[in-house]
C-alpha cells in the first residue's frame, strides 16, 4: 500500500481534472473493489476510467505505457478535487458575489449559444466552385512569397557634397563590406536613416513593401553581397541581404479544409447577426452606436451605463476589463494594430450574447441536461481556482522568513519601473517623407542644443504635440514599441532620432525627466515577491498541500491493485482502436 505522505501530484493532471465531474456519493469501500481509499470515501477503476477519458487526448496517449506513476497521480488528484469542493462549498465561497457574477456570464453565453444553435438555419456545405473562388481570392493568405532579411544604409545628399562625391563614398562604404567589415556595424555608424539605430535592419521584406526600384535591386542579390550604390534624388542607398527564405505555394487541396471551415463560420456569422437583429428590443434599452460608445469610454466615468437590455445592465467599469481582458490574449504586433476596434468589438459580442439570451427567455427556453452539467462542471472549476489561490495564500502568509531570504537574494528584481516624462510630435507620413524625415533629423540638433521647443516646432510644421506623461517601459512598448526601443537608452533633455510609428506617422520625441528605478522595502514589494517566489517554488508548495491533505484524510492507495487495473487498461487499449471503458483515445480530440 502507498500512504499520500510520498504523493507527488502533476499540474497538467490536475488541470484537467478540475473539468471533470466528481462522483457525489461514493460507496462504501467494501462494496466496491476500490483503487484508493481515504477517510469518507473510496476511488474505484470506473472512477479512474472516467478520469482518463476526460484528459486531453495528448495526456491519453501518454498513459498508454504500463507505467504507474500517472495513474497514481490521477487517482490522488481525484481526491484532491473532492476534499477541496466540499471545503469551498462549506466556507461558501460557492456563493461569493464575485464568482456568482462570473458564473452568471458563463450560464448567459451558455444559454445564447444555445439558443442561436437552434435558431439557426442549416449551414449550406460551400460548392467546390466557392471553395476554389475563395482560394483565387486569397491567393496572397496561401502563397507566401520569397522573404528577404534587408539590411540598408543611406546617405543624404547636402549642399556639403556634390553627388559624385556621395556616390563615392557609399562605394567605399559597398568596397569595406565587401572586404569582410560589418554592414550592420558601419550602418549604425554612417547611416542618415532611422534605420541606423536598429544598425541598419529593416525587417524581413516580401515584395510590394518598398518602392520598385528598391525590390528590383533587394530582390536580385545573392546573400550577404551588398548591392552597388542606388542614387535617389535626396541621397544614395546601399542594400545588403543578410538571409532569404524561399517562396512557399500552398496548394488549393492542402487550403481546402481551412478554406470550408472559414465559409462556414462567415455563413454562421451572418446568420447569427440577421437573427439578432430581428430581435425586438425591450423598452428601457440602451445600445450606443460606435460614436456614442467611443465618447463614454473618451469620458471615462466607471458608472456610465455603456448597455442595458430589460434586466441586464453593463457599466464602463466592468466592460473595460472585459476590453482589457480581451487585449491580454493577443500577441504584441496584433495588440497594436486591434486597439482602437477593440471596444467595438467586444460590445458587438456582449450585444449579440444578451439579445439572445433576451430571446431564449422570452421563448421560455432553459439549458438542455448536458449543457447545464458542463456549466456546473466550469463553475467548480472556477470556484476551485479560486480556492487554490486562497491555500497558497495562506501557505505564504506562514513563510514571512524565506520570503524575506527569497527578497534579499533577488532585490534587484523588486525595483520600481524606470519611469520618462515624454513629449512627443508626431506629423502625417506623406509623400515627401524623405524631406520630412531630413527635417526632423534638422529639428533634432536643434532641440537637443537647447534653442527650439517642439511644441513651437509642431505648430510652425503642422504636427501633433502631445505631453504623454510620466510612462513606464512597458507603458511605451504598448503604446509605441519604436519609442520605447529609443529611450529606455536617453538621458534628460536628449531628444529622439525622428522615426515611423507603428500607426504610420513620423514621429520625434524627448525626453524632460527621468524617474530612475530603486530598490523597494520588503514591505512594498510584498506582492511582487510574493508573485515571483511562486512562480519558482509553486510546484513545490502545491505539492506540499497536496501531501499534507491527502495525509490528513489518511489516503492509501492500492499498489497491486492498480497495477492489475492499469495493465488491463493499457492491453485493452493496444488491441482495440475503437472507444470503450478502456482508457479509449478518440483521434482528434482535446
Amino acid at each position: 500500500m502507498r500512504r499520500g505522505t510520498d504523493f507527488c501530484h502533476s499540474f497538467l493532471v490536475f488541470a484537467a481534472l478540475v473539468a471533470c465531474t466528481p462522483t457525489d456519493e461514493t460507496p462504501p469501500a467494501a462494496e466496491v473493489e476500490a483503487v484508493a481509499i481515504y477517510r469518507g470515501g473510496v476511488v474505484t477503476a470506473a472512477d479512474l476510467d472516467q478520469a482518463v477519458l476526460d484528459l486531453p487526448s495528448q495526456q491519453r496517449l501518454a498513459l498508454q505505457a504500463a507505467d504507474l506513476e500517472p495513474f497514481r497521480e490521477l487517482t490522488g488528484s481525484l481526491v484532491w478535487r473532492r476534499l477541496l469542493l466540499a471545503e469551498a462549498r462549506q466556507l461558501g465561497l460557492d456563493q461569493a458575489p464575485e464568482l456568482l457574477a462570473e458564473i452568471d456570464g458563463l450560464h448567459r453565453q451558455a444559454l445564447a449559444t444555445s439558443y442561436l444553435n437552434k435558431a439557426l438555419p442549416p449551414l449550406e456545405q460551400p460548392t467546390e466552385t466557392e471553395l476554389l473562388t475563395a482560394f483565387e481570392d486569397q491567393r496572397e493568405r496561401f502563397d507566401q512569397p520569397e522573404a528577404r532579411s534587408v539590411f540598408h544604409l543611406f546617405r543624404r545628399l547636402t549642399g556639403m557634397l556634390t553627388k559624385d562625391e556621395l556616390v563615392a563614398q557609399v562605394r567605399d562604404v559597398r568596397r569595406r563590406v565587401a572586404a569582410g567589415e560589418s554592414f550592420a556595424l558601419l550602418a549604425a555608424e554612417l547611416s542618415d536613416s532611422e534605420s541606423r539605430h536598429q544598425e541598419g535592419f529593416i525587417g524581413r521584406i516580401v515584395p510590394g513593401q518598398l518602392p520598385i526600384a528598391f525590390e528590383q535591386v533587394i530582390f536580385g542579390l545573392d546573400e550577404k553581397v551588398p548591392s552597388e550604390p542606388i542614387v535617389t534624388s535626396d541621397g544614395a542607398h546601399l542594400f545588403f541581404v543578410d538571409a532569404i527564405v524561399p517562396a512557399r505555394t500552398t496548394s488549393f487541396d492542402e487550403a481546402r479544409s481551412m478554406l470550408r471551415r472559414d465559409l462556414l463560420a462567415r455563413q454562421r456569422a451572418d446568420a447569427v447577426s440577421a437573427i439578432v437583429e430581428a430581435i425586438e428590443l425591450p423598452p428601457g434599452s440602451f445600445v450606443p452606436e460606435t460614436d456614442e460608445l467611443m465618447a463614454l469610454l473618451r469620458a471615462g466615468d466607471p458608472k456610465a451605463v455603456v448597455l442595458r437590455l430589460g434586466d441586464f445592465e453593463m457599466r464602463l467599469g466592468k466592460f473595460r476589463r472585459l476590453v482589457a481582458r480581451e487585449e491580454e490574449q493577443l500577441p504584441l504586433s496584433q495588440k497594436l494594430l486591434l486597439r482602437k476596434v477593440m471596444p467595438s468589438r467586444v460590445f458587438a459580442a456582449l450585444w449579440q450574447r444578451e439579445m439572445a439570451v433576451l430571446a431564449a427567455r422570452r421563448a421560455g427556453e432553459e439549458l438542455a441536461p448536458d449543457a447545464a452539467a458542463e456549466l456546473e462542471v466550469r463553475a467548480e472549476s472556477v470556484m476551485l481556482e479560486r480556492y487554490q489561490r486562497q491555500l497558497l495564500g495562506r501557505q505564504l502568509d506562514s513563510m514571512h522568513d524565506r520570503l524575506e531570504a527569497y527578497y534579499e537574494g533577488n532585490k534587484k528584481r523588486f525595483s520600481s519601473p524606470l519611469r520618462l516624462q515624454i513629449r512627443r510630435l508626431t506629423l502625417p507620413l506623406t509623400e515627401d517623407a524623405s524631406a520630412k524625415m531630413a527635417e526632423l533629423e534638422s529639428l533634432r540638433a536643434e532641440a537637443r542644443a537647447g534653442v527650439l521647443d517642439l511644441a513651437a516646432a509642431g505648430a510652425r510644421l503642422g504636427g501633433e504635440f502631445e505631453d504623454l506623461g510620466l510612462r513606464s517601459l512597458d507603458q511605451l512598448t504598448q503604446a509605441d514599441p519604436k519609442m520605447a526601443l529609443f529611450a529606455g537608452r536617453m538621458a534628460r533633455g536628449d531628444v529622439s532620432p525622428p522615426y515611423t510609428t507603428a500607426t504610420g506617422e513620423l514621429a520625434i520625441f524627448e525626453i524632460t525627466r527621468r524617474q530612475e528605478p530603486e530598490i523597494l522595502p520588503f514591505q512594498q514589494a510584498d506582492t511582487a515577491v510574493r508573485s515571483a517566489f511562486l512562480q519558482r517554488h509553486g510546484r513545490e508548495l502545491y505539492h506540499q498541500l497536496i501531501s499534507d491533505k491527502l495525509s490528513d484524510v489518511d489516503f492509501t492507495l492500492d499498489e497491486e491493485r492498480l497495477a492489475a487495473v492499469v495493465t488491463s487498461w493499457v492491453s485493452g487499449s493496444a488491441a482495440s482502436d475503437s472507444p470503450s471503458s478502456s482508457v479509449a483515445v478518440e483521434e482528434g480530440e482535446g
